[in-house]
C-alpha cells in the first residue's frame, strides 16, 4: 500500500506540472494566434495589392511569354504606376472568353475593350495616341479613303467575331459589307494575303507588326486613310471591383483620367 504522503506529494506534483503545461499550452496558443493572424494579415494585403487584369495575345500590344508577359499596354501601365506596390496579376484569354467574362461582369480590369458598358465601366487612357481602326487592302494605284463605309458596298471584310455587332459590326453591315468571321487580326491578315477577302479589319500597328512576323513585304499592302473607329490606348477598369477602383485613384494620382467610351466618329 502506498503511503498517504507519497500520494498527496505525487498529486501536488502533478498539479503543478498540469499548471506549467497550461500555462506553456496557453503561451503557444498565444504566439500561434498571433503569428496567424500576422499571416493573415500578410496574405489580405497581398491580395488587395493584387489586380487581376484579362488580356489577349494581341501584339506588339500585349503578348504572353515564357516569364509572364509583354507588349506597349504593359510598358504604358507600369510607367503610370512607378512607385506603387500592386502587383499586376495577367491571365491571357481567347477574345470569345475575354469576351464572356466581361459580359458576366467577372472581371476587375482589362486590356480587351468591353462591347456594352455600364455606369461602372470606365477606361483610363495610358496614352495621347489613340488606336486607330481601319481597313487593309491589297494595294492599289488609287488612295484607300472614304467618305462613306457605303462606297465599299459588297465587299468582304475579315471581321473579328466576338466583337459586338450592335456596334461597327452593325456599322458594317448597313454599309453593305460583307463579314467574314475570324478568331482574331491575324487570321484576317492571313486571308488577305491570300485573297480570300477583300479587306482585313485592323488597326495600324498590329497590323504592320503581323504582316512582319509573317514575312510580308508592306509596300503591296494599303492601310486605309480613313479610319472606322478610334479607342483609347489604355485600360478599362469594373469600379463595382475594389481593387479596380484603387487603382483607378493612383492613376488620377499620377495625371490619368478616364474617358468617355464613346468611340470616335470615323475619321476621313
Amino acid at each position: 500500500m502506498i503511503p498517504t504522503s507519497d500520494v498527496i506529494v505525487s498529486c501536488y506534483a502533478l498539479i503543478n506540472l498540469n499548471r506549467w503545461g497550461i500555462y506553456f499550452l496557453m503561451k503557444l496558443v498565444n504566439y500561434l494566434g498571433y503569428t496567424v493572424l500576422l499571416w493573415l494579415g500578410f496574405i489580405a494585403e497581398s491580395v488587395a495589392n493584387e489586380l487581376p487584369i484579362i488580356a489577349i495575345e494581341y501584339p506588339p500590344f500585349m503578348q504572353s511569354t515564357k516569364d509572364g508577359y509583354e507588349g506597349l499596354f504593359f510598358s504604358m501601365l507600369d510607367e503610370a504606376l512607378a512607385g506603387n506596390a500592386i502587383k499586376l496579376e495577367v491571365s491571357f484569354y481567347s477574345t470569345a472568353r475575354a469576351h464572356k467574362l466581361i459580359q458576366n461582369e467577372q472581371w476587375c480590369a482589362s486590356f480587351y475593350p468591353p462591347g456594352k458598358v455600364g455606369k461602372d465601366v470606365i477606361v483610363v487612357p495610358l496614352s495621347n495616341e489613340p488606336i486607330r481602326i481601319g481597313l487593309y487592302r491589297k494595294k492599289e494605284a488609287s488612295l484607300f479613303k472614304w467618305d462613306e463605309l457605303s462606297e465599299l458596298k459588297g465587299a468582304e471584310v475579315a471581321f473579328i467575331r466576338t466583337l459586338d455587332r450592335d456596334g461597327i459590326g452593325l456599322e458594317m453591315l448597313n454599309a453593305g459589307l460583307k463579314l467574314f468571321d475570324v478568331n482574331d487580326v491575324k487570321q484576317g491578315i492571313k486571308l488577305l494575303i491570300k485573297g480570300r477577302v477583300d479587306y482585313a479589319f485592323a488597326d495600324q500597328v498590329s497590323g504592320e507588326y503581323i504582316f512582319q512576323s509573317l514575312g510580308e513585304d508592306m509596300s503591296k499592302y494599303q492601310f486605309s486613310l480613313s479610319f472606322i473607329k478610334a479607342f483609347p490606348a489604355g485600360i478599362w477598369l469594373n469600379l463595382s471591383c475594389p481593387n479596380a477602383k484603387d487603382l483607378h485613384q493612383i492613376l488620377i494620382d499620377h495625371g490619368y483620367h478616364s474617358a468617355s467610351l464613346r468611340a470616335s466618329q470615323p475619321g476621313r
